[in-house]
């Protein structure tokens, strides 16, 4: 059964890079897209990097290790599309960053 998970403040989420946060023994990533936010997993299926410290362009994050582009909305990956990442759905509730798994 899904449930929503509190991850983070509104707050500490950046605009121009990701914010990793663990939920149990899963990484996801955390991103802000004009007043939305995001969820994708938090691990680059290359190398293993944290997609969370990876810098964005609009809807698109940058794995900080390689460069890996991914759409932060869908989790699809730009570059090698066989590598996407599940995404999540995200609210705000009350000042705080929701993830739905």
């Amino acid at each position: 059964m899904n449930e929503y998970f509190t991850v983070a403040d509104v707050s500490q989420v950046p605009a121009d890079r990701g914010l990793p946060v663990r939920v149990g023994n899963r990484d996801f990533a955390i991103f802000k897209v004009g007043e939305d936010f995001f969820a994708i997993d938090g691990i680059c299926p290359h190398k293993g990097a944290p997609l969370g410290q990876g810098f964005t362009d609009k809807e698109r994050v940058y794995c900080p290790l390689h460069g890996w582009e991914f759409n932060v909305q869908t989790g699809a990956c730009l570059d090698y599309p066989d590598k996407s990442l599940c995404a999540y759905p995200a609210r705000v509730e009350n000042g705080k960053v929701q993830i739905l798994i």
